[in-house]
């Protein structure tokens, strides 16, 4: 059972990853209009004439200038979310876990949960939805980051998403729920196990055992019917010559 779940398993993670990878293509080969709008911009400047512009993402944070487009696929471009917080401030949060991508795909792909993690973080992220009057925003608190987990807080989405979002599997085989629900008429099942050596000579060595103690016991008894049987068959033969060699000697002495 433990085999065919894992089959079961690891097709499916192979099916999720190629859906995925066929989707991430898509989306990349058709350069739709990015989240960040570098790729392009499709504007009106009258009725009649629509403008196709290509803008280019300067990033300011390196020592030189960092030229990026999105046209171009062979380069990553992004840049760090960010959050302006109090509303009525200038004052920038920048989350370095999250990064905005060409596009969401990737966006979501690339990110981590750090910041879910963090309390500054997460209250930053939480009280600017609130400012903002969301609508139908739940109360939630940041992740615990005690809770043992094979995953790391850094590991990004395409990781977890790679590994199904399952932290274990537990395989529960219960056959008596399985045929109450089934009610079938009638149930055969086969038991598969491995070849084990050592099974195999205790087997054979208490085969040896019930058979020696068998013929113990029925050897005896077997070879005392065998003589009586003979010795049945001796008087017989016995007496059957003598008769024979009777008959003779009258017909002899009759002539």
């Amino acid at each position: 059972m433990k085999d065919l779940v894992d089959k079961f398993t690891d097709s499916t993670r192979s099916e999720f990853q190629r859906t995925l990878s066929i989707t991430r293509t898509l989306i990349t080969a058709n350069a739709f209009i990015s989240t960040i709008r570098i790729s392009k911009q499709v504007k009106s400047t009258d009725g009649s004439r629509i403008d196709i512009m290509v803008p280019i993402l300067q990033r300011g944070d390196l020592c030189v200038g960092y030229f990026c487009s999105c046209l171009l696929q062979s380069v990553d471009c992004y840049e760090y979310a960010n959050i302006n917080y109090p509303a009525d401030t200038f004052e920038s949060t920048a989350f370095t876990a999250i990064e905005n991508k060409c596009f969401m795909t990737e966006t979501v792909l690339k990110a981590s949960l750090e910041c879910w993690f963090d309390d500054s973080c997460f209250d930053v992220v939480y009280n600017y939805y609130v400012t903002r009057a969301v609508d139908n925003l739940i109360s939630i608190n940041p992740l615990d980051i005690h809770i043992s987990s094979k995953f790391m807080i850094t590991d990004t989405m395409e990781i977890l998403m790679n590994a199904l979002l399952l932290e274990n599997q537990t395989v529960n085989v219960s056959y008596n729920q399985y045929y109450n629900k089934c009610s079938p008429l009638f149930c055969t099942y086969d038991i598969q196990q491995r070849f084990d050596l050592i099974f195999l000579i205790t087997s054979i060595a208490a085969m040896y055992a019930v058979l020696s103690k068998f013929l113990r016991l029925i050897l005896p008894m077997l070879v005392h019917l065998i003589f009586i049987a003979w010795k049945r068959f001796r008087s017989q033969d016995l007496s059957t010559h003598q008769s024979t060699s009777i008959i003779q000697n009258t017909h002899c002495n009759s002539t």
